[in-house]
């Protein structure tokens, strides 16, 4: 949904976890960056949702995806628009690979034409009210 949307050139809202494997000088956002697993002599695997269980990952930072690469019909890369000024990154722009954007973004909100007709039918049903601690309700107030 995300990546039809962009590829319309419409910017899309995201959230996600923004301090891991990040250089913010860079503006690279890679799972690749930093081996934690080898300076720490273990096994640090953990499936997202039990990092977002566990308060491993959650929403920290919103941003703007503005574009993204496809390489093969698949998506590799997106470009980011960040709120920190243009000294971080590329004038404020980062790039985020596609394992990271699988790994640490959490929330995202599409248009409603980019959305399944079968994925729009739950719309119509009694939403189910986050608690404020839950971590999913921490950007989304």
């Amino acid at each position: 949904l995300i990546v039809n949307q962009l590829l319309s050139n419409e910017p899309v809202w995201f959230a996600c976890d923004v301090g891991k494997q990040m250089d913010k000088e860079k503006g690279i956002m890679d799972n690749h960056l930093f081996n934690y697993e080898s300076v720490l002599n273990t096994n640090l695997d953990m499936s997202k949702g039990n990092k977002i269980n566990y308060r491993q990952i959650c929403p920290t930072h919103a941003m703007l995806f503005t574009g993204v690469n496809i390489v093969n019909e698949k998506p590799n890369k997106y470009k980011v628009e960040n709120s920190w000024g243009d000294k971080n990154g590329e004038k404020g722009f980062f790039i985020m690979s596609d394992e990271w954007f699988d790994e640490y973004m959490i929330e995202g909100i599409v248009n409603k034409k980019y959305i399944p007709d079968e994925i729009k039918k739950l719309f119509d049903q009694e939403p189910i009210k986050l608690p404020p601690w839950d971590v999913l309700s921490s950007l989304m107030k």
